[in-house]
């Protein structure tokens, strides 16, 4: 007699539906959802009573107009009462988020914005490929603040001008935050303000950020270090000077683009 084999069954392999970062994101609407929804019902079921003032003389209306009237009115004010309460609600809960962000700095030149022009005086500035769709998820995780290194007033209008077209900048980050600078010494002191959990740096075009990177070290709790894969290759075990090796540590990661970085990674898988 041949008996038949059960097949073995195999294990479903559980996968992401969603990037982590929209779960949290889908977490903290639900909340507010559920309080503002709570808020409405209960005013609705249960309005605030009205204060007596002055002017009224306690007799009861009279005549069904009146009472609808009466009726109406008291309803409307429930109404925009718990509204009222439901955009407290709302603003607060969005509040709190703002303020439990960490704060991001990001220095523009090489990290998000490219320039393939050789010479200074002649920028050609353009958006690296995925860097404003990766911004724009990491200004929900983090309180962003974009330092750009100038060389000119011409060239500060001409940057401004990009970025107010890109809606990363018109619409989720706050352009308060949006500072330009002149010198590497004032951008480090404007970091070390800010006081940022975590700092992204490229450089510009006359250097590439390693004194910057040396000078921030021991004041911020990350850095990311963005450089070219020459400068990069530099940095392995087998290339590495003596000289570099005051840079490295176990706060500051080497990356040659910003979209291959532990911090891309949060908001993409």
């Amino acid at each position: 007699m041949v008996s038949a084999a059960n097949k073995p069954t195999g294990t479903l392999k559980k996968s992401k539906l969603l990037p982590s970062w929209l779960l949290k994101l889908i977490g903290i609407t639900s909340l507010a959802t559920a309080v503002i929804s709570f808020a409405v019902y209960w005013f609705k079921k249960y309005p605030p009573r009205r204060k007596i003032s002055a002017n009224d003389d306690g007799s009861e209306a009279t005549g069904s107009s009146s009472s609808s009237s009466s009726s109406s009115s008291s309803h409307n004010a429930a109404e925009n009462t718990a509204d009222k309460w439901s955009n407290k609600l709302l603003n607060g809960l969005k509040s709190t988020v703002r303020k439990n962000r960490k704060r991001m700095t990001i220095s523009l030149k090489n990290t998000v914005l490219w320039n393939p022009s050789p010479d200074v005086d002649t920028p050609i500035y353009a958006f690296r490929e995925h860097s404003i769709q990766l911004l724009t998820r990491l200004s929900y995780l983090y309180d962003i603040y974009v330092l750009v290194h100038v060389n000119s007033k011409e060239e500060q209008s001409n940057i401004e001008a990009l970025l107010s077209n890109a809606s990363v900048f018109s619409d989720l980050l706050d352009h308060r935050k949006v500072i330009y600078c002149s010198e590497e010494e004032g951008k480090i002191h404007i970091i070390r303000h800010i006081e940022p959990s975590i700092h992204i740096e490229g450089g510009w075009e006359m250097d590439d950020g390693e004194e910057i990177v040396k000078k921030l070290k021991p004041f911020v709790h990350k850095i990311v270090w963005l450089m070219t894969k020459r400068r990069r290759d530099s940095f392995r075990p087998e290339n590495i000077k003596q000289d570099d090796r005051s840079i490295l540590g176990a706060n500051v990661e080497l990356s040659d683009s910003l979209i291959n970085t532990s911090i891309a990674r949060e908001v993409t898988q």
